[in-house]
């Protein structure tokens, strides 16, 4: 049997004319593939064409590639690359941490928490705005494709989380001349909420609705504990940012706002726990969001996953 590779990385099987393409086969004399998304509900709300589960790149092959069947990348080949390119520096980077250190195992399990590129974990990654106007954002739930109200489960996804990270380059320096310490930072971020997501997710029963639709008790247990907190999960990524700032070789990290800056650490103060620190990260996420901070704190903790 003769195959053949196409520029996209898809596989042809000459025998039934199909493309293998990694997660399903596709058919180019249809321009769809042959099964739905397995990472649907990888739907954008705003755009219609991505309700499409069988088509090939929001049906724009000009401006899209597909290179695993898996998911939309939402932005170039270029932009995938940046991102794979960067995630791998601060893999190489987190080495310069003493291994001990909650800095290190922090920093790790957020770069951890993407998964191997082209493998779906329930992670996706995409770039563009976001309804926070922020560098980056992150939004999890539970995959549920079938809506028979159990969690989708996989070897590979074996929490059955659904969660979208989006990176909007334009805010980390631009495509073509990217900031590493913005970008790295930002990717492990995000990275430190994945894994928080996935933790939650995580303990979940598998059926976690029932006939009407409601949380099961065991399920609603799980969204109203602590683990459900999105303060502490912003508390635990700007830790994770400064782990993430140290290992790039910077010494002090500033936040800031239209309206407001503020120091979260400096290397003369010591670990990422010191009183300092936690006081100035509090200081900056309660800052109201319409001063473009997060309206969180001790009291009001906000919710990582909304239901």
């Amino acid at each position: 049997m003769l195959n053949y590779v196409f520029f996209t990385g898809y596989e042809r099987d000459t025998e039934t004319d199909l493309d293998y393409a990694q997660a399903r086969m596709y058919n180019k004399n249809h321009a769809r593939f042959t099964t739905v998304d397995p990472a649907l509900s990888s739907f954008i709300p705003d755009d219609p064409q991505s309700f499409a589960r069988y088509s090939y790149t929001l049906n724009n092959p000009l401006k899209y590639t597909d290179p695993f069947g898996l998911y939309i990348c939402k932005g170039n080949v270029d932009e995938c690359k940046a991102f794979e390119e960067q995630r791998l520096d601060m893999e190489k980077r987190l080495e310069t941490l003493d291994k001990k250190s909650k800095e290190y195992k922090i920093l790790k399990r957020a770069i951890n928490s993407y998964g191997k590129i082209g493998v779906d974990n329930g992670v996706i990654v995409q770039f563009g705005t976001n309804a926070e106007g922020k560098p980056a954002n992150t939004v999890g739930g539970i995959r549920d494709n079938d809506d028979d109200l159990m969690k989708d489960v996989t070897a590979t996804n074996p929490t059955g989380q659904y969660t979208i990270v989006t990176f909007d380059l334009a805010q980390l320096g631009g495509l073509k001349n990217l900031d590493a310490k913005a970008f790295g930072t930002a990717l492990s971020h995000e990275g430190s909420h994945v894994a928080d997501i996935a933790d939650l997710v995580g303990q979940i029963p598998l059926i976690y609705a029932d006939s009407s639709s409601n949380f099961t008790p065991d399920a609603l247990k799980v969204l109203q504990s602590d683990m459900n907190s999105h303060y502490a999960s912003e508390v635990l990524a700007y830790q994770v940012s400064i782990a993430a700032t140290k290992a790039l070789g910077f010494n002090k990290i500033t936040l800031r706002t239209k309206e407001n800056e503020v120091t979260i650490w400096e290397s003369g103060w010591g670990s990422i726990d010191n009183k300092k620190t936690l006081q100035n990260i509090d200081k900056y996420l309660a800052i109201p969001k319409a001063n473009g901070g997060y309206g969180l704190d001790r009291v009001n903790k906000g919710k990582l996953i909304l239901y």
